[in-house]
């Protein structure tokens, strides 16, 4: 009777331990030992997968929702990262994306950068289990890519000077050659895929996909009427199936040119509905990346000034789908953020002591942690 009165009460207190380490606690922090934070995400427990660069080593680091480390990995072979004067032999790798598949598993893809005098670029398509180990991974030679996505049937697309499809298993379903460069791609609600291109250096591009990669529409579109140094860095698709894409656009309004933040809205046709730009007549600013949506608003990260300003900082701007600004604020530049479902974002941010802080901000509270900016208006 006393073995099965402990055999209930170990239970118990596992279980009770269990639920307490799933709990999400607004107010929990972590510092981590990191070089450079290369990628994080939200997995399906709530807790994070972060990839980064620590002591020449890609490391790799599951958490629970309070960023409890369930494990920590940096004895991959591929991870060794060696990094070597103008002309001497180099290999580095930085994680582009990562994501957890349908089984539970984790899937990394990484650029390496090697070679000498010569540089080449590849690419790594890693997959881990659960507790981080090594499963199998594929490289593709001779291909330079900016991102990857996970699509809708649990494989995923890599996007830069070629567009291919890689299926659940890794294996190459589609490839395409497109010419101009690709930015940006995102899953759209029917199961397609829209992706923003520069064209000429100049003029963006939006064009849609369907699942097998064939073409099903393409329209040019430009926040100002000069076409000169306009990017596209990101967009999402709207309620009514339009596009609201962020990026940035050459002023030559004031003393000097300048970069400005630009939004334009599209139909689902790729015609403009409206577009805006705002900034400083003495900074360079632009809008990188969309963090939020809802039905009023966007909340999006963008940044003041190139990595030798001054003057450098990171932005959120909080902007309505006629193209006003509602809010916005400025924090330290390098500042990672990521909105988690559950209603808060995760900010992780790189301290004078070498390590990388995370921490949790209500999504209704995101504009009352930094300074405020003041005098953001709209030029149209």
């Amino acid at each position: 009777m006393k073995s099965i009165f402990l055999i209930i009460l170990t239970t118990f207190l596992l279980y009770s331990c269990e639920v307490h380490l799933g709990e999400d606690d607004i107010n929990s922090e972590l510092d981590i030992p990191l070089d450079n934070l290369n990628d994080a995400v939200i997995t399906r427990d709530n807790g994070l997968l972060i990839s980064g660069e620590y002591d020449s080593k890609i490391t790799v680091i599951k958490t629970d929702p309070n960023f409890l480390t369930y494990w920590r990995r940096d004895d991959f072979e591929w991870g060794n990262l060696m990094r070597g004067d103008w002309g001497s032999m180099s290999y580095w790798i930085s994680i582009l994306n990562s994501y957890q598949t349908d089984e539970g598993n984790y899937c990394l893809t990484g650029m390496i950068t090697e070679g000498g005098c010569v540089i080449s670029h590849s690419i790594l398509v890693i997959g881990l289990d659960k507790r981080g180990s090594e499963l199998i991974n594929t490289r593709f030679d001779q291909l330079y890519v900016v991102d990857a996505i996970k699509t809708d049937d649990g494989g995923q697309l890599l996007y830069g000077t070629k567009l291919i499809k890689l299926n659940r298993f890794i294996d190459v379903t589609w490839e395409k050659d497109y010419d101009p460069w690709t930015i940006k791609v995102i899953n759209t609600r029917d199961g397609n895929y829209a992706m923003v291109f520069r064209r000429d250096g100049k003029e963006s591009l939006l064009r849609v996909l369907d699942r097998n990669g064939n073409e099903i529409l393409s329209a040019g579109f430009c926040f100002n009427e000069l076409f000169w140094d306009e990017v596209a860095y990101d967009l999402v698709q709207l309620s009514d199936n339009g596009f609201f894409i962020v990026g940035r656009s050459e002023n030559y309004e004031g003393s000097s040119p300048h970069l400005d933040c630009a939004v334009i809205r599209l139909r689902p046709d790729g015609t403009e509905v409206w577009k805006t730009r705002f900034g400083s007549d003495d900074n360079d600013e632009w809008l990188d990346n969309i963090l939020y949506t809802n039905d009023q608003y966007a909340i999006i990260q963008g940044s003041i000034g190139f990595p030798n300003a001054s003057y450098r900082r990171s932005t959120v701007f909080k902007i309505d789908y006629n193209g006003q600004v509602l809010d916005s604020c400025s924090f330290n530049p390098g500042t990672y953020l990521l909105y988690n479902q559950k209603g808060y974002f995760i900010k992780a941010e790189k301290t004078t002591e070498g390590l990388y802080h995370f921490n949790k901000i209500p999504l209704d509270a995101i504009f009352d942690h930094w300074l405020k900016l003041k005098g953001q208006q709209s030029i149209y």
